[in-house]
C-alpha cells in the first residue's frame, strides 16, 4: 500500500498491484542436471524433499501504474523460462509468460 495522495476530490490512499510474483514446481529432474533460467537469469530451486522435485518462486514488475511503491524499477514483463540441461548445454523446454493489466474493463497487455 502506499501512502496518500491529494487529488481533486480529496485524499487517496493507492495500493501498488504492478509487482507480482509467479511459482514454479519442477518434478522428475536429476539433482545437479538441470537450471532454470528467467529472462537469461538463473533462478534458484529450493528441493521439496521429495526425490526431483524443486520449488523456485520469481517476484517481477509486470506494468508500471502512474503512482508506484517503485517507480523507478522496470517493467520486467514478459517473463521467458526455460530448462536448461546443464550436461548437454541446450534448453529441453520453456514458456514465456505475459502480464495483463485490466483498465476500465478493457485488458492492456504490458510491455
Amino acid at each position: 500500500m502506499l501512502g496518500e495522495e491529494i487529488t481533486q476530490s480529496g485524499t487517496s490512499r493507492y495500493v501498488d498491484s504492478s509487482v507480482e510474483r509467479i511459482q514454479v514446481r519442477l518434478s522428475g529432474l536429476t539433482e545437479n542436471r538441470y537450471v532454470l533460467s528467467c529472462n537469461g537469469r538463473q533462478v534458484p530451486l529450493r528441493a521439496t524433499g521429495r526425490q526431483g522435485e524443486y520449488v523456485a518462486a520469481v517476484r517481477y514488475r509486470a506494468w508500471a501504474p502512474p503512482s508506484a511503491l517503485h517507480p523507478t524499477l522496470g517493467i520486467n514483463a514478459p517473463l521467458v523460462f526455460d530448462l536448461i540441461d546443464s550436461w548437454n548445454g541446450m534448453s529441453i523446454g520453456g514458456c514465456t509468460i505475459m502480464s495483463a493489466i485490466l483498465v476500465g474493463g478493457t485488458t492492456i497487455p504490458s510491455r
